[in-house]
């Protein structure tokens, strides 16, 4: 009986081992301040809000300039605190509509809809409310993997990057040039005292 029933079970139900959305995030907060060698430093941090069933562990990614002076968090997560998936994943989207990869065109009714107030009145009352997808909710390692790829490739989270990398290079290179005529003139003091001690 048993072998003509059909396994009706996801592929992805096959993840042997389990790894947590946090140790995931960890990891790669490691491999992305390796590959930056240091000039910007990831991290993940991570808390509890909420109280009983609405409770919720969030994990913050921020990456931070080398000598810690600017802070960006690029993306959170979050899941109940008992069981780490399903997760969610929130995109911290802050560049304007003009700089985005991709962004939502109102149509022209919604435009109209808008502009004339109606969009808060009477339309709004006569739409019925529908059932979005949540796009970013992940059940599995491997789904959370497969999002968190989209997401570290997006163009919010390359660019903050970039912009805490030319930060870090711009902070270096004033440190060096601050740096680095008091450091020979510290040296020629040292070769002129010894000069005159030995005259």
């Amino acid at each position: 009986m048993a072998n003509n029933i059909p396994d009706l079970w996801p592929e992805d139900l096959n993840d042997v081992e389990v790894i947590s959305p946090r140790e995931i995030l960890e990891g790669q907060a490691a491999l992305l301040t390796e590959r930056l060698n240091g000039f910007v430093n990831a991290s993940v941090k991570s808390g509890i809000v909420g109280t009983k069933d609405e409770a919720r562990e969030i994990h913050r990614f921020e990456i931070s300039s080398k000598i810690g002076e600017r802070r960006v968090k690029l993306f959170e997560i979050s899941h109940r605190p008992d069981f780490s998936f399903p997760v969610r994943i929130y995109s911290d989207s802050r560049l304007p509509d003009f700089l985005r990869a991709e962004r939502y065109e109102a149509s022209l009714s919604e435009n109209l809809a808008t502009m004339s107030g109606l969009a808060d009145v009477g339309i709004a009352l006569s739409v019925p409310g529908r059932w979005v997808k949540n796009e970013n909710v992940c059940a599995t390692p491997g789904e959370f993997m497969q999002k968190l790829t989209k997401v570290l490739a997006s163009t919010e989270v390359k660019s903050a990057i970039m912009a805490v990398l030319e930060f870090s290079h711009r902070t270096d290179i004033q440190h060096h040039v601050s740096n680095g005529p008091l450091q020979n003139k510290a040296v020629e003091d040292e070769v002129t005292n010894d000069g005159n001690a030995a005259g």
